[in-house]
């Protein structure tokens, strides 16, 4: 396995996040949209073309986007147990504090740098030796 290779592994509980997040702004938008039902006063009823109603198709959206949000929620905790069965291949606590506030608590390296009082750059340092020594230790 190569650098690039490992940090996007590492890296994939984070995209799984946002995933996460995308989907819940969704389900919000989308309760809200279906939640709005707007009065008919005809004597004739109201018709769309099928027969499922507003709030049904809202339920059924609902329905689906929840799956969906428990599917990715379900590969995040597996990606997360992939992240942490690298990280504890590692001796040095403070590498292993280093990739877990980053890989893990997302931080920014600014963020990590400021939290250790180490400097950005050293921070740097020990993250490509904590790579370097998941790879070989995989190897």
């Amino acid at each position: 396995m190569e650098k690039e290779e490992l940090k996007q592994k590492l890296k994939a509980a984070w995209v799984l996040r946002m995933k996460i997040d995308e989907f819940r702004d969704q389900l919000i938008n989308l309760s809200e949209t279906g939640t709005r039902i707007t009065p008919s006063y005809g004597l004739a009823p109201a018709s769309s073309g099928n027969n499922t109603s507003k709030p049904e198709q809202v339920a059924l959206a609902v329905f689906e986007l929840e799956r969906e949000i428990n599917a990715a929620i379900e590969k995040q905790c597996a990606a997360l147990r992939e992240i942490y069965a690298s990280i504890d291949l590692l001796d040095d606590e403070m590498l292993k504090l280093i990739m877990v506030m980053h890989y893990v608590n997302l931080k920014s390296w600014e963020q990590i740098a400021a939290e250790t009082g180490y400097s950005w750059r050293w921070i740097h340092k020990l993250h490509s030796k904590a790579l370097e020594i998941i790879i070989k230790t995989n190897t």
